[in-house]
């Protein structure tokens, strides 16, 4: 999305500023929130930060170098580098909002939506990734003189995991096939029911690959540990499997109800 003001609308918004500033010299929006969502630092340069009013939601443009703005960068458990981003009392002038009461909502909850499907796929792909692994390691590993994929237990093991991956990508597809049709319900509520499956399968495939795998499924220079560990990462972020669970029996009875 560009939201980048028009020449138009930048004349609008200095003429408008300008009358302010002459009526109230301290007409400044001020944003305060705390965003913990594990991004980068680097994404970190300019923002899209909502502030609630008692007349609905906006969307205002924060720069980074602005006052009251802080980054706070660290390391996460999957390795990734993450940041949180804390607004603090940061005056931004009349033209920093990009979307009003009318749109902000919806523009909140498109983004929203965006960010949890792209995750969706990102795990769809750790997944496929740590099945494969875990397959080859299953038809290369020799014990008892044979590979110890030749063994029956291992082997049913084995295709709970590849159904596994099916079911996520199913609902990853249904969900992708949805984002940019008109229902935002049903957008919502097909990205809830994706968010629940990558959740649910993607921590049972990282916990079975591991333990197929034996001891040296948990060392570090074991590329399956570190998939494992986003995929226990990615369960967490943008709400976990029972809040996503929780979303989509409520979107779905909104659903109902509207026949």
């Amino acid at each position: 999305m560009d939201f980048s003001p028009t020449d138009d609308q930048r004349m609008l918004a200095d003429s408008l500023q300008r009358n302010l500033a002459q009526r109230y010299p301290l007409a400044r929006w001020h944003a305060g929130s705390a965003s913990p969502l594990g991004y980068d630092a680097r994404v970190w340069r300019d923002s899209v930060v909502g502030r609630g009013t008692p007349r609905g939601w906006h969307c205002f443009w924060a720069p980074r170098s602005a006052p009251g703005v802080t980054v706070r960068a660290y390391r996460r458990v999957d390795g990734g580098a993450a940041a949180d981003l804390v607004l603090s009392a940061v005056p931004l002038p009349i033209d920093a909002r990009v979307v009003g009461p009318e749109r902000a909502a919806s523009v909140l909850a498109h983004g929203l939506a965006c960010g949890t499907l792209t995750l969706c796929a990102e795990g769809l792909g750790a997944m496929e990734v740590a099945f494969a692994m875990t397959r080859e390691y299953l038809q290369t590993r020799r014990q008892f003189g044979r590979p110890i994929g030749s063994f029956q237990a291992l082997q049913h093991r084995a295709v709970d995991l590849w159904m596994a991956v099916q079911q996520a990508r199913s609902a990853v597809v249904n969900a992708a096939a949805a984002f940019d049709g008109d229902d935002a319900l049903e957008r919502d509520r097909r990205i809830a029911a994706a968010k629940v499956t990558i959740g649910r399968y993607g921590i049972q495939l990282a916990e079975e690959g591991i333990q197929l795998h034996g001891g040296m499924g948990m060392t570090w220079e074991l590329p399956l540990a570190h998939h494992a560990k986003r995929l226990v990462m990615i369960d967490h972020e943008y709400g976990v499997e029972d809040h996503h669970l929780a979303r989509f029996m409520a979107l779905s009875r909104e659903r109902e109800a509207r026949g």
